[in-house]
């Protein structure tokens, strides 16, 4: 059990560091009464009456840039996403630099699966203010999400040029090496995040797990997910199914038997020669990071492995 709920902490690491979820300037705002009122309005769920309130306030002040924003974010919510779009296009045209508006419409285009137009505007955040921390985070936490690992870290290190002691971009490193493999890097990063934020809870997880991990190594454990499935046909028809690409972990959330390690992907956890019987010793030992096993039988059941370290 030790070993499931070591790597369920794993993938709620590598989760938040995908995840997006765009965090915000801190930046003074000066609210008119009406933006206010609007403001407390929609807070209270009293929508509509929210709605008209910024309405009023626009007409108004057509140049109050505040009043754009906050009914873009109603709006936003309301699923209205072209006028949302045009509230905030119209909130940053009058206001320069308006990040919390750059942000809450970068959130939308991510809600609405936008990417490349929110990569397009994360870049040109960066090349107008390339100072601006932030934007560099949010831009590698967008670029790691697709994939590419390499920027995501030039983009991080960018970010810590700027602002050593941004304990966010520490953390969101620190995450992206565990994802790679690259422990003893990843606790440093994760050591670095707690030097600047010392009671931050994600990163006192974070800093748990990776040192479990880089002591497990040290003692010869192997971690393996695992499919079991009743039958041979069933678990040729898997096995088909990861030849041809699929993911393991997905799978084995779907048809795995073990309903300890398919809340996991199917992860065992750490284990060491001793801890199984010989003939799945014998298999998974044998594998190379990465590889997947063919069909083993067992008094259990059909099986097929996948060494992960």
């Amino acid at each position: 059990m030790r070993s499931a709920v070591l790597y369920g902490l794993i993938f709620i690491l590598v989760f938040t560091f995908v995840s997006t979820t765009i965090g915000q300037e801190q930046e003074e705002e000066q609210f008119s009464e009406l933006v206010r009122r609007g403001i407390t309005l929609y807070r209270e769920e009293r929508i509509e009456e929210a709605v008209s309130v910024l309405e009023q306030a626009i007409a108004q002040d057509p140049q109050d840039a505040t009043a754009y924003n906050a009914l873009g974010v109603i709006k936003g919510q309301q699923g209205e996403f072209d006028a949302a779009m045009q509230m905030f296009d119209r909130a940053i045209a009058l206001r320069t630099p308006y990040f919390k508006a750059i942000y809450n419409k970068l959130n939308l285009l991510i809600s609405s699966q936008k990417i490349e137009e929110a990569e397009a505007l994360l870049r040109s955040l960066v090349a107008e203010y390339p100072d601006h921390a932030n934007g560099w985070i949010n831009l590698a936490v967008l670029v790691g999400e697709q994939g590419d690992t390499d920027e995501a870290l030039a983009l991080l290190d960018r970010a810590l040029q700027i602002s050593p002691q941004d304990y966010d971009a520490h953390f969101k490193k620190g995450q992206l090496l565990v994802m790679l493999r690259r422990y003893e890097d990843a606790l440093a990063s994760l050591n670095n995040c707690l030097q600047f934020a010392p009671d931050y809870p994600p990163a006192l997880r974070a800093k748990t797990v990776v040192e479990e991990i880089i002591e497990k190594k040290g003692q010869g454990y192997i971690r393996v997910r695992q499919i079991i499935v009743p039958s041979a046909e069933l678990a040729q028809a898997v096995k088909r199914e990861l030849d041809n690409g699929a993911d393991f972990a997905d799978l084995a959330s779907r048809v795995t038997m073990d309903n300890v390690s398919k809340q996991f992907g199917g992860d065992l956890g750490f284990v060491k020669r001793g801890e199984l019987i010989s003939q799945i010793e014998d298999v998974i030992f044998d594998l190379q990071v990465g590889q997947v096993s063919d069909i083993v039988r067992s008094p259990r059941g059909f099986h097929i492995f996948k060494r992960e370290e």
